[in-house]
């Protein structure tokens, strides 16, 4: 009998040490609950007695516990391309309390020089579930438009705009190519470039830091002769790149380039190769300079507005 009593103890003993912890595929659990192998869960699973939402995850906070929370501030875009309609407003989604714009502004036309790549503004700002924001998306310059019935050549664009608790913030468009000058030597005219940002009032800062950028000047235009002969030249007309919108990968707008066979005596022009240049490169870049021929595309591109939230 006291031997059996003796292997009872024996028994028990480790369980009454480690009686405040339970192991499970574990004889000498170290926790509260200690799991030796895989855990399959039905239902949820809550810290501290909260659950967590859509696509947050089990992560400690500040004070070393564990609560559900978000890996990314922004999980959500909103994308606005949208030119023609001026004053868009756009509602703050539930549960958003903080957004990140990003805008572009329109880029100019070219025209001999390139046009200006808009500029680039990004900015946080303090926000509430359902408080409005109004947006404009800012227009690529047109490389011919009509004013007071006179035809126009190297349209700068417009600025893209946010408007939001009375305090406007822009990104400016990109200035229209500059004209050649010159043909006696060669010429260089710089294209006009983007331009920085605006804020209309400062009744408003954005949240914490903010970042702009120019828009990337256009390409200038020149002229070069070459003498072949005693009364012959070859001139290259040489345009001027589209400059390429703030912050982008840097892609240019291609210019055209003309060549011409020049017989002083008697005299006579050929030209003997023409091509053709492109328009601005989405979003917010100057379109490439060219003579304006019809399947010449020396438009600049349309702007863009990206709200994260």
């Amino acid at each position: 009998m006291k031997k059996q009593l003796y292997i009872l103890l024996c028994f028990l003993l480790p369980l009454f040490t480690n009686a405040q912890n339970v192991g499970i595929g574990n004889p000498s659990p170290n926790e509260k609950l200690d799991v030796t192998g895989n855990i399959n869960v039905t239902g949820t699973i809550k810290a501290n007695g909260v659950d967590g939402n859509p696509n947050q995850v089990l992560m400690k906070n500040s004070i070393g516990n564990f609560s559900w929370g978000n890996i990314g501030d922004f999980k959500n875009v909103a994308t606005f391309t949208d030119t023609l309609t001026a004053n868009i407003n756009w509602a703050v989604p539930a549960n958003t309390t903080k957004i990140w714009v990003e805008l572009w502004g329109g880029g100019g036309a070219g025209l001999d020089a390139g046009g200006g790549g808009g500029g680039y503004m990004s900015l946080l700002f303090d926000v509430v579930p359902a408080q409005t924001v109004q947006l404009t998306v800012g227009k690529g310059g047109k490389d011919a438009f009509i004013i007071s019935g006179s035809l126009k050549y190297n349209q700068s664009g417009t600025g893209s705009r946010i408007d939001i608790v009375g305090t406007a913030f822009i990104a400016n468009a990109g200035n229209g190519g500059a004209t050649g000058t010159g043909f006696a030597f060669p010429q260089y005219s710089p294209g006009t470039g983007g331009t920085y940002f605006t804020f209309v009032s400062a009744t408003l800062s954005p949240r914490g830091s903010f970042y702009c950028e120019a828009g990337q000047n256009g390409g200038g235009y020149k002229q070069t002769y070459e003498a072949v002969g005693t009364n012959q030249y070859f001139m290259d007309k040489m345009y001027g790149f589209g400059g390429a919108g703030a912050h982008t990968t840097y892609y240019i707008a291609e210019p055209a380039i003309e060549t011409f066979s020049i017989i002083i005596s008697p005299a006579s022009t050929t030209q003997t190769g023409h091509s053709v240049s492109r328009a601005g490169i989405f979003p917010g870049g100057g379109g490439g300079g060219s003579a304006g021929f019809v399947n010449d595309a020396r438009g600049g591109a349309n702007g863009l507005i990206l709200i994260h939230y």
